[in-house]
């Protein structure tokens, strides 16, 4: 059961929280704003100060309210992370001050020279108070608990015991900044929302007022880039994570028999595939497409050269495909496929010595966030694959889905979840040949590709031969590749090793997913076509096939590479999604 509490910290001035960002000229400490440039204290601050009080009055379930401690040695110890998985029950947001501070104060702070008792040079300091010295501020949010047998007045005592024995918070609190006068805390009513369908894919609208964290990359070992595309199987962990923890248990692993309540959804959870949910305006009646990496700018127009195997011999111009785009050509092809600018910022934070309050050495971390904004992420689950049990798996993962979905990405964001509507795509597909070829865009990335086979190879043929390999494979003989317009990168790290392949006889393998956008124009076998088409049909609705070779290759635990535990890239976690001679957005032409 999800408790959740409304929290007021009524603090005394002068308090800080400094911010990671620039400040107004001549303020060394900024305070910190949220996206609406309210002044607020961050949740990571309050749990931090919580769980410290939770340890000093000896309170039951530490770990369990707040998860294991950061392991020694911060981020150059330990610069991969832990690969312990551990089902956090303590969530919650910013806490926003609640009175207008258009001018923040400014106080100033000077260092003393000890041998002249005098001001030293060029040590003045700026800092900035969201409350003034003697004021009280008044700084709310929501602290979210989700309990399996805990009543609601003991998890409420527990979080008003732990803000007051905590007593300040923010920084400078050793010189008297931040002190807590009050803390009150009132449970919300249980919030639901009635999700309902009536066929085997569920489609669902998520929304949001928390930013969010869901790491695309890892441009240095403490900086976290999020992208605005949720994978499904960040939403699905997300679900499985929170079902566990309403059972009370401490993995988000789901089993067979580990709900009796639940029985069918345990059973087939495995097989329902989750897709990727991407952003979308909320009064935009399309969904985003992947750009096509067959796209051109040429003389000042945009063209498709999907269907060209070669290059037109009747171009006075070079041909401007998306590597040569500039910033404002990526951003006109982007909106023409449906994709809408996402505000991100920049959030600093590190660990805080409990001996000496102040931040630890090394232990120094950044996430660069999603802001919360009007738009909604469209979702679609689709529970076919239990067979006959669809129905009672329908039914019982709908009523998981009442809640929402909570602890998504490292920020563990709250995404409300409603019932979504027939949302096209921008390029929607047509299920007919175009010029007697099948064009087939990658949605979201896809494993099509054997790394190990690659190696040392540089040929334009070698690659041509290793996605004909695939396509013929995974059409079973049906379709072949003409061409493709195609780009992949390596996927690896010590993460994904420990993850995914800790105990696989190859060692350490970096995965070399095909990117979303890229294009392959299949053609049908010889008196093929009725299985050609059943094939497209197939993957419009299930998403591309694992490749055997990954079948073979990520073979662990008595489970083949189609498993979730043995490969991240399965269609169950939202990849491999593709559309099929779709219907080109106004602006473009096909070659």
């Amino acid at each position: 059961m999800l408790y959740e509490f409304d929290v007021t910290l009524s603090i005394l001035g002068p308090v800080l929280t400094q911010s990671s960002g620039p400040g107004a000229y001549g303020v060394d400490s900024a305070f910190a704003r949220d996206h609406e440039n309210r002044p607020y204290l961050p949740w990571t601050l309050i749990k931090g100060r919580m769980r410290e009080a939770f340890e000093e009055l000896g309170f039951a379930q530490t770990e369990q309210w707040f998860g294991p401690r950061p392991q020694g040695g911060g981020n150059r110890a330990n610069p991969n992370g832990s690969f312990v998985r551990f089902n956090t029950r303590l969530s919650g947001t910013d806490f926003v001050l609640q009175t207008n501070s258009a001018d923040l104060c400014r106080r100033r702070r000077i260092e003393i020279d000890p041998k002249r008792n005098a001001a030293n040079e060029q040590m003045m300091q700026v800092l900035e108070s969201a409350v003034p010295p003697g004021g009280v501020g008044e700084f709310a949010g929501v602290i979210r608990f989700e309990a399996a047998t805990e009543p609601a007045g003991e998890v409420a005592m527990r979080i008003r015991k732990a803000l007051e024995w905590a007593g300040c918070f923010g920084a400078n609190t050793t010189v008297g900044f931040g002190r807590l006068k009050e803390a009150a805390v009132k449970q919300r009513a249980p919030q639901t929302t009635t999700v309902s369908a009536q066929t085997e894919r569920i489609r669902l609208t998520l929304t949001t007022s928390d930013p969010f964290c869901v790491t695309e990359r890892r441009s240095e070992n403490n900086l976290f880039e999020s992208g605005s595309v949720i994978p499904g199987g960040v939403i699905k962990g997300a679900l499985a994570a929170q079902w566990m923890r309403e059972l009370g248990k401490e993995t988000p692993v789901i089993e067979p028999g580990c709900d009796s309540k639940r029985e069918a959804l345990a059973r087939h959870f495995a097989a329902i595939r989750f897709s990727h949910a991407a952003p979308r305006a909320i009064r935009q009646t399309v969904r985003p497409s992947a750009v096509p990496l067959s796209v051109a700018y040429v003389n000042e127009r945009w063209v498709d050269y999907a269907l060209c195997n070669e290059p037109p011999q009747d171009l006075a111009v070079a041909v401007a495909f998306a590597p040569d785009w500039k910033d404002s050509e990526a951003g006109a092809a982007r909106e023409m496929f449906g994709w809408r600018n996402v505000n991100t910022e920049l959030r600093v934070r590190t660990q805080i010595s409990r001996e000496q309050r102040r931040a630890q050495e090394h232990a120094l971390f950044a996430y660069e966030m999603v802001k919360p904004q009007p738009l909604v992420w469209d979702l679609e689950i689709d529970v076919s694959a239990a067979g006959p049990d669809s129905a009672a798996v329908r039914d019982q993962l709908l009523g998981l889905l009442s809640g929402g979905v909570r602890g998504v990405g490292k920020t563990k964001a709250h995404f409300s979840a409603a019932p979504g509507g027939q949302i096209p795509r921008v390029c929607e597909s047509r299920a007919e040949p175009e010029r007697g070829k099948w064009i087939v865009v990658l949605e979201t990335p896809a494993l099509l590709l054997n790394g190990p086979e690659l190696q040392g190879k540089r040929g334009r043929g070698d690659l041509l031969e290793a996605y004909r390999r695939v396509w013929r494979q995974i059409s079973g003989g049906s379709l072949e590749l003409s061409h493709f317009f195609a780009r992949q990168r390596l996927q690896g790290g010590l993460y994904l090793y420990r993850r995914f392949q800790h105990g696989n006889e190859h060692g350490y393998e970096p995965y070399l997913p095909t990117d979303a956008g890229s294009v392959f124009v299949l053609e049908t076998a010889e008196g093929r076509d009725r299985e050609a088409r059943g094939r497209i049909a197939q993957w419009l609705k299930h998403g591309l096939d694992v490749p055997q070779w990954a079948l073979e290759r990520f073979r662990r635990s008595e489970r083949g590479g189609d498993w979730w535990s043995n490969n991240p890239y399965v269609p169950e976690n939202g990849f491999g999604e593709v559309s099929v001679n779709g219907k080109l957005p106004e602006g473009v032409e096909r070659a």
